[in-house]
């Protein structure tokens, strides 16, 4: 690693500690609303900064890390109490480290186990310089929805941790349960849980096995290029996340218009979705993802309806989709009927201009 690569590690911790604090921050009031943040932020930092865990080129064809639906109960605060010897673990129930950047693994100490609904865990304490508490797991969904390496719920020295209560019990919510980043890049070095934390039941809250759809850049004719899916994408999945892109504040060619006001750009190989009048994929602006409308198949076209996002679009262009209400040609949605919008998932900032503007015609 260099200097710079070592900055850019440390502004990586920091984020994910000022993350953290502001999802403790929120989850005292909404559970459900801090769980979204995070999941925002994550993206965010995933497909952005220098430090994600995946590489360059999976970062321009980001989809979006996936997660099980928010299920509160398994959400608990639990005591941590004495579990086993405080002396350093060791053979098989030291922390294994995974990924090609492994070495000699690291000094953990149990600090304690919290007994569960779902069963016992122990939790340790990183024997170094720093320390912190750490808690892995494994359970029956790793190597099957998850990596199978297991999850982390806990590790205060990266800052991923909710904190406790004022009575002292830690707060474990599953929902939040992450994988390390040997998941996505073996380069990476992580401990991973011993024998004595693997669960026997599935666990099936917090993040999904990444797996994003494979997609390529193909030649299109008069539209120049197209981005198509190589296999197929089931109605509504999450086929790439926008978390993080610069916000501007005037269109570009590029751009995508996410508000009223504001607009989009540095979407990587999301700048080669085209134009359809009859689309597959749909920009949803709350969480800027991009989902299928239905099921493609693999050879399909990722287009969207320009409209749906753009409200004014200074350079019209003559359309080349050949869907059976092809609009012939495309403008912004301030020129389209009330009636044609609505055939489309329209963005809610283009039904508030629209609406803006028939009040101000009746003035």
């Amino acid at each position: 690693m260099t200097s710079q690569d070592y900055l850019q590690l440390a502004d990586y911790r920091r984020r994910v500690h000022a993350l953290y604090a502001a999802v403790r921050g929120l989850y005292a009031q909404d559970p459900e609303a801090a769980h979204a943040h995070w999941r925002r932020e994550r993206d965010a930092l995933f497909r952005t900064h220098p430090q994600s865990a995946l590489s360059p080129g999976e970062r321009a064809a980001f989809a979006g890390l996936r997660y099980y639906e928010y299920d509160p109960d398994l959400a608990f605060t639990i005591p941590l109490t004495p579990g086993g010897a405080a002396d350093r673990v060791a053979g098989e129930e030291t922390p294994t480290v995974a990924g090609s950047g492994a070495g000699a693994g690291a000094p953990f100490v149990r600090a304690g186990a919290v007994d569960l609904p779902i069963g016992r865990l122990h939790v340790y304490w990183l024997d170094a310089y720093g320390g912190g508490l750490f808690l892995p797991f494994r359970d029956a969904t790793s190597g099957r929805t998850t990596y199978g390496g297991g999850r982390y719920l806990l590790d205060t020295v990266k800052g991923a941790d909710l904190g406790t209560t004022a009575d002292g019990r830690l707060i474990l919510d599953f929902n939040f349960a992450y994988h390390p980043s040997c998941h996505y890049e073996e380069t990476w070095s992580c401990p991973l849980a011993p024998g004595e934390n693997w669960l026997p039941g599935a666990v099936s809250a917090g993040e999904h096995v990444y797996d994003p759809p494979a997609l390529a850049v193909q030649p299109s004719g008069a539209q120049g290029t197209q981005l198509v899916t190589l296999e197929p994408i089931p109605a509504n999945a999450q086929v790439a996340s926008f978390a993080g892109a610069p916000r501007l504040p005037q269109p570009t060619r590029y751009s995508i218009q996410v508000s009223e006001s504001g607009h989009i750009e540095d979407l990587g190989l999301f700048r080669n979705l085209n134009h359809s009048c009859a689309p597959s994929v749909r920009l949803d602006v709350s969480t800027l993802t991009v989902r299928a409308v239905r099921d493609l198949s693999a050879g399909e076209a990722l287009t969207f309806f320009y409209p749906s996002t753009e409200w004014h679009m200074a350079t019209p262009f003559t359309c080349l989709c050949g869907a059976a209400d092809c609009l012939g040609t495309v403008s912004g949605a301030e020129d389209l009927p009330l009636d044609v919008l609505l055939r489309y998932d329209v963005s809610p900032h283009v039904l508030s201009l629209r609406s803006a503007a028939a009040a101000a015609a009746l003035r």
